[in-house]
């Protein structure tokens, strides 16, 4: 018999304990505080859950796997497709377009940043050409500008792999 992560690997399929720990993140206590719930049930349901065993190091089924259980029972007991799928129509449609809006955001923002740190690079080069900045604050002012460059391109990062 197959186990869950033998299936997956054969079937390249992702399944919903992945697909909430996509979600949550690494912020398990925050989301749990959200539902009123405890961070031990929200951290289990980003576990793959062990259906052989009791074993606590597996997951137990969380919001997601309900819901990917729940429509295709409600197909077998003869709702229609359309609305039996009505559940994950509605979360897409309320959720999705927050997050298109939150990446646009952020893009402008990195495009804002990206254009902030090459005006403060060249208005640093004229006032050391000017004689008005010294050496060691060109040199700490270009620090801080690479810094400031460094976190652009982990932000630029972070958006493209959202």
């Amino acid at each position: 018999m197959d186990t869950h992560a033998q299936a997956r690997a054969r079937t390249n399929h992702v399944h919903p304990w992945d697909v909430t720990r996509q979600c949550i993140g690494p912020h398990v206590a925050e989301v749990a505080r959200a539902l009123g719930l405890s961070p031990h049930t929200v951290a289990k349901w980003r576990l793959e859950p062990s259906h052989e065993t009791g074993d606590e190091l597996h997951g137990i089924r969380g919001p997601v796997e309900r819901l990917d259980l729940m429509i295709p029972a409600a197909i077998r007991a003869g709702r229609d497709p359309l609305l039996a799928a009505a559940p994950a129509r509605y979360l897409y449609h309320r959720h999705v377009e927050v997050a298109v809006q939150a990446a646009s955001s952020a893009l402008r923002l990195v495009a804002d940043l990206d254009q902030t740190s090459g005006t403060l690079s060249a208005l640093i080069a004229l006032a050391f050409d000017d004689g008005a900045v010294d050496a060691s604050e060109f040199v700490m002012v270009n620090e801080a500008l690479d810094r400031h460059e460094q976190a652009i391109r982990r932000a630029r990062a972070t958006v493209r792999a959202a």
